[in-house]
């Protein structure tokens, strides 16, 4: 699991609303319970890399490191900054 932090939270939140979906829809599309939804958007509760992957997918992004000491990123991979 990802510390509890409220970036993560915070982008879930700011995805679903550009996008004009519920958390109701979100969770149908990423088989992540709306529960698990609704308290990682309210930073009650840490998010598992699986279930942030499968969020960010639905949104068209992936999750992917960077190599702090070079900045770069693998090819065709996108970054949420």
């Amino acid at each position: 699991m990802t510390p509890r932090n409220p970036f993560w939270g915070d982008l879930i939140t700011d995805l679903r609303r550009q996008h004009g979906m519920s958390q109701r829809k979100l969770s149908e599309l990423s088989s992540v319970p709306r529960n698990t939804l609704r308290k990682v958007e309210t930073s009650d509760a840490s998010v598992t890399i699986d279930a942030l992957e499968r969020v960010l997918d639905v949104f068209g992004y992936e999750l992917t490191a960077l190599d702090r000491e070079i900045g770069t990123i693998p090819a065709k991979k996108a970054v949420l900054v």
